[in-house]
């Protein structure tokens, strides 16, 4: 279960990203029970464990072995399970002049324009909450402001449980879209960039 995160974490050669969440319940080897564990998108790490979860749960970090040590109730070591399918990622810090930022484009079938509606009326509660899910995404950084002539009218679905869920209709921009059909790249595949 995440609730929302209120905080920003700075990790080392990295700008400081914002918490999308805090998981309140879970499973670490012998562990089990409630610890705040900031969730934050990272490309290095999976898991980072803070100081508060290692004294609660009187672990310590072994880097040499690649492991982690409880000492509570049942000790253990686990093993960190390195991820051999996945390909490295590469620090900005590793380039000389860093990443370079560029813009995704949707490429249309030739002679046709984006699609355009005026928006459908909506009630001041779906406003709320489409103010409320836009800026939570922004923060968290699941979107970014788009330059884009395409808008996309949104709908809201109520839950089971009385919230509302935010659905986007790309019906009419996938109709025009050039479907890409270039087989992608393997992980063990060179790139010839």
């Amino acid at each position: 279960m995440l609730e929302k995160g209120v905080r920003r974490v700075k990790a080392i050669n990295s700008a400081a990203q914002p918490i999308a969440g805090v998981a309140q319940s879970m499973q670490v080897g012998p562990f089990v029970g409630k610890t705040n564990l900031s969730v934050v998108v990272m490309d290095d790490f999976k898991l980072i464990f803070g100081l508060e979860f290692l004294r609660d749960t009187c672990s310590a970090v072994l880097p040499h072995v690649d492991s982690l040590m409880m000492l509570r109730a049942k000790p253990c070591i686990i093993p960190t399970l390195a991820d051999q399918t996945r390909e490295k990622n590469l620090s900005a810090m590793q380039f000389e002049k860093g990443c370079k930022q560029m813009d995704q484009e949707i490429e249309l079938v030739p002679g046709t324009k984006p699609p355009a509606r005026a928006p459908h009326q909506i009630s001041q509660l779906e406003l709320v909450e489409l103010k409320k899910q836009l800026n939570d995404m922004l923060e968290s950084g699941m979107i970014k402001p788009a330059k884009s002539s395409y808008g996309a009218t949104i709908l809201f679905q109520k839950k089971a449980d009385g919230s509302l869920c935010m659905c986007c209709d790309y019906q009419a921009l996938n109709k025009i879209t050039v479907k890409n059909k270039y087989p992608m790249k393997g992980s063990s595949e060179p790139s010839q960039e």
